[in-house]
This record gives C-alpha cells, sequence and structure tokens, in this order.
C-alpha cells in the first residue's frame, strides 16, 4: 500500500501540502487544516464527493466529519463542502453569522 493510497481500496488519495497548517480536522478518510493566512487546505480520499475541494476566501475555523466538511469565514459567515447526501450539508443556516 502507498501512503497515498486509502488503505483496502487502492484508490489513490491526495497529499498533504507542503505548506504548514495551525489548526487540524480530520473526517473519516479526509483531512482538513487552516493555514496561519487564513487559506484551508484539504487532502486525502476525495472518492468524487467534493471532501478535498479547497474553498475560497479566507477562515477563521474549520471541522471535518465522515463526509462533509465546515468553516467559519472571517466575516463570520458559514461555508460547508462535501456529500451532500442526506442533508449533510444542505441544511445549513442561512443568514447568519458566527464567532
Amino acid at each position: 500500500m502507498s501512503l497515498l493510497e486509502t488503505p483496502g481500496t487502492g484508490v489513490p488519495s491526495s497529499p498533504p501540502p507542503a505548506t504548514a497548517v495551525t489548526k487540524v480536522s480530520g473526517g473519516e478518510w479526509h483531512t482538513c487544516g487552516l493555514r496561519n493566512d487564513g487559506v484551508i487546505d484539504c487532502w486525502g480520499d476525495d472518492d468524487g464527493k467534493g471532501r478535498t475541494y479547497k474553498p475560497d476566501g479566507t477562515f477563521q475555523a474549520v471541522s471535518s466529519a465522515s463526509w462533509h466538511n465546515c468553516a467559519i469565514k472571517t466575516d463570520g459567515t458559514l461555508y460547508c463542502w462535501g456529500e451532500e447526501d442526506g442533508g449533510r450539508i444542505s441544511g445549513r443556516p442561512t443568514g447568519n453569522t458566527f464567532t
């Protein structure tokens, strides 16, 4: 098994970023990290579900779950991405800000 392979699947996964991250949150098969400059990098097994998608903008926090991620942008708005199955991200609050 390669270090860049999802265990037991033979499916390639993306490598961690070369840039240092200050905060890390892990999902089932992927991980996201928040850099000092507020940019989020995600890596691991995406399986075509968008879990390792790199969102635009700057953020103050990130949290990863099994199949999706949510992050608080520096303007206080919530942004979520990943697998939509079962309403995981469609039910997110709108019109609110978080700190």
